[in-house]
Order: structure tokens, then sequence, then C-alpha cells
């Protein structure tokens, strides 16, 4: 496999930006970013996913490019099973670069659902992954699609020396956090990621402030009966029985990895 200078130089300049958070301050943009840099691609993804639960995260360059229906992320995660690249995950696992091809042939590929419901309608052909794991199960996957022409050996060997990069840079990211506490619209992500509409985000923002229903309900204009029925459905969806474990099991989902 021969390595041009020209390659050497973009897999600088990836390296570098994945660092750089003055520069682009979303850590999932300096990603894709990076990644396009060394191994051009039509469409782009940062996807953080728990299995566990089900959850996926993800952002797209172009912005909104997986949005082709409204349905489009349970379209996905309904065909997800039938991924090659998903059925050889391993959580735990070191950071791995792969492609579809690895595993199916085009014409296999193709006959999948997941292809005709969810790939087809983005003109997606091939598929390069790199998968890292962060800890509790989780992963991110960082997917490369393109409509013609596989990816390439050196596009692989390149994203694979770019891996260790991102979970350095994504260290980093979170070692910033953790000293600057989150903001209310953080808060509030991390608790509709865990199935709260945004009013019980809001209902629940301001019970863990030790604020009564009358009082919440005064803030936001509702009737002290329908933050009632608000807390109702939070205690129900975090499986908490009193307001004071609502407020330990919301501070909890607080201090899981906010999106970067």
């Amino acid at each position: 496999m021969h390595i041009e200078p020209a390659e050497v130089m973009a897999l600088s300049r990836a390296i570098r930006g994945i660092y750089d958070a003055s520069a682009v301050p979303a850590f999932h943009t300096r990603v894709m970013r990076a990644v396009t840099e060394i191994a051009p691609a039509d469409i782009v993804s940062f996807n953080e996913i728990d299995p566990r639960c089900g959850s996926l995260v993800y952002f797209d360059e172009p912005f909104g490019a997986c949005s082709f229906d409204p349905d489009a992320q349970a379209i996905f995660l309904s065909c997800v099973h039938e991924h090659p690249l998903a059925r050889r995950r391993d959580p735990d696992a070191s950071p791995t670069v792969a492609k579809v091809s690895d595993y199916l042939t085009q014409r296999a590929f193709q006959k999948l659902r997941l292809y005709g419901e969810f790939y087809r309608p983005l003109r997606v052909e091939y598929q390069m992954a790199l998968e890292l794991p962060v800890g509790m199960g989780r992963f991110v996957a960082v997917a490369l699609n393109r409509s013609s022409q596989d990816f390439s050996e050196v596009d692989r060997f390149l994203l694979e020396a770019l891996a260790p990069h991102v979970l350095a840079a994504r260290a980093e990211e979170r070692s910033r956090e953790a000293t600057q506490p989150a903001t209310d619209d953080e808060l509030g992500e991390s608790w509709e990621r865990a199935g709260l509409t945004r009013r019980e985000s809001d209902v629940t923002l301001w019970l863990t402030r030790g604020k009564s229903n009358l009082a919440i309900a005064t803030i936001l204009g509702i009737s002290a009966r329908t933050v009632q029925k608000h807390l109702e459905h939070v205690f129900a969806k975090l499986g908490v029985e009193s307001r004071t474990a609502a407020v330990r099991a919301a501070a909890e989902l607080a201090k899981r990895p906010r999106q970067t």
C-alpha cells in the first residue's frame, strides 16, 4: 500500500482539527470534518449509541441529510439488526474501522430491508465506519457514506491512524465539561434523551431547584394540576415514586455525556 505525501498532509490537518476546540467548539463537527479530510464522503454521520436502551443521538453533514423522512431514525433503529457492522460490534473492543463490503457483496447489501428503507433513499451504496467504545457499553460510530466508488484500503489506514486522536480529543472534551456546570439547555437535552418531553423537562428543572408545584405553575404559566400531571409522567419515566428520588434520578441523567 502506497501513501501519497498529500494524504499524509491531510491526516496531519485532520489530527490538528480534532483538537482545535477554539476554532470549532462542537466535538462532533470537528470529528466529521476530520474524517472527510482524509476520506471524502457524500454524507458523514456522528452517532452515539447505547444498545442497552436502544438510544441513538446523531449528527450529520450535510445537516439534515439523514432526515429524509420524519421517521428516518425509527426506520434505521428498526432495521439496524441487519447492519453487518452492527452485528459484529463488541462495545468493549478496541477502535475498529470496517466497510460494509468487508461482509456483504453489493447485491447482498441491496437486498436488505435496511438498504431499501433507509440507505436507498439516501443514495448510499458504500459505507465505511469508525467505531469507538466510550465506556458503559456505549460506543460512537462515525459513518462515511458514498453513492459511488467504495472506500479504499488507504482510506481505512488513514482512518485507523486518526482513531486514537478522536478518543484522546473526546477525553479532553469530557474533562473540560466536568469543570463546567451544565446549562439549562444541556440539562433539558439530557432529560429529553431519556424520554421526557420538553414540558416535562421544564417541570423537572424547577423541581430540582426545590420549587413547589404552585411555584412551578407560576413560573411556567400553567396550572398546579397540570404540573402534578407532568410530575406523574416524569416519575413513571424515571422509575421513581417521590420528588426526592426524581431529583436524584434527574441529577444522575445530567451526569451522562452531553451532546458535543
